[in-house]
């Protein structure tokens, strides 16, 4: 029984984020379809600054005569400045109420050498898209560990 109890402890604590801070909210435009929402890092080495990118994207489906058909069109696309996100050195750090917080390094691919943020885990970011009163409303929230 204090096996069962002591592995539960370990579990809920790696879920747990320290701190969660809402980094978009904003209010989509007409939605007809089904809608996903996806959000990503993204950086400025040049300015070490931090971004997230988030985009809406929305599934609609045309019943025609003879083929159905689905679209899949973007209907909300946006960068936004992360206030403490910044780029030290090659790390990229968020500094947020509960300190210092390394979410991860930058780097090139292997192939193409496209710059990239390969992620810790210390940080995740996500997007989820709401619907209240018939309005949609996409939010992005940052959780660091």
């Amino acid at each position: 029984m204090k096996k069962i109890v002591l592995v539960a402890l370990m579990l809920t604590a790696s879920l747990t984020y320290a701190s969660e801070v809402t980094v978009l909210e904003a209010e989509l435009p007409y939605v007809k379809g089904l809608v996903a929402a996806g959000a990503r890092f993204a950086a400025n080495a040049d300015r070490s600054q931090g971004y997230v990118n988030v985009s809406v994207t929305e599934l609609t489906s045309n019943d025609g005569p003879d083929v159905p058909t689905q679209t899949m069109a973007i209907i909300f696309n946006k960068n936004v400045k992360v206030d403490g996100l910044e780029i030290v050195g090659d790390k990229v750090m968020y500094q947020g109420t509960e300190g210092a917080v390394e979410c991860g390094t930058l780097g090139f691919t292997r192939v193409f050498k496209k710059p990239t943020i390969y992620l810790t885990g210390n940080c995740k970011i996500k997007a989820d898209v709401y619907r209240h009163n018939g309005k949609h409303t996409v939010v992005a929230k940052l959780r660091t560990k």
